[in-house]
């Protein structure tokens, strides 16, 4: 018996059953097409990024460089440094007393010889328009973000 399936997708959608699923593919030769939430991660995921806030302490310039600043940041227990790609939209003197919301458990790396120990976040729009992320009030650096 040949029933005219319109896509394996459809079917998916109207049986919950996988084991019914795998069925009705195999005897029709379909492919099985789960439906994937792609990019989307768990609560739990989410929650394993470190974001809090942080107090500009320093900003400079990095030598040699058109796009790069050097943030020393206080974290709530500690001073870090920390490397960021904003130089060509902000002046260092921008960032010098503001909180900031940083990624804390990020690995560490080398950039330019400076060991950047977290990361500033910024948005950038399809026309380079670059804005960064700044604390609209006072508050604790070490402060959980989520």
């Amino acid at each position: 018996m040949n029933l005219p399936v319109a896509s394996p997708l459809i079917l998916e959608r109207r049986l919950k059953d996988r084991a019914w699923l795998i069925l009705v593919s195999s005897c029709y030769n379909l492919p099985i097409m789960e439906s994937q939430e792609t990019g989307l991660i768990s609560i739990e995921e989410f929650m394993k990024v470190q974001i809090i806030a942080a107090k500009v302490l320093t900003c400079e310039r990095v030598e040699g460089t058109e796009k790069l600043l050097k943030l020393t940041v206080h974290d709530g227990t500690r001073e870090r440094v920390m490397v960021a790609g904003v130089a060509h939209h902000y002046a260092p003197e921008f960032f010098v007393g503001r909180t900031l919301p940083i990624v804390a458990n990020l690995k560490p790396a080398k950039v330019r010889g400076i060991l950047s120990e977290g990361m500033i976040l910024a948005a950038e729009d399809a026309s380079g328009n670059l804005s960064v992320v700044v604390l609209d009030k006072e508050i604790s650096a070490g402060t959980r973000i989520h």
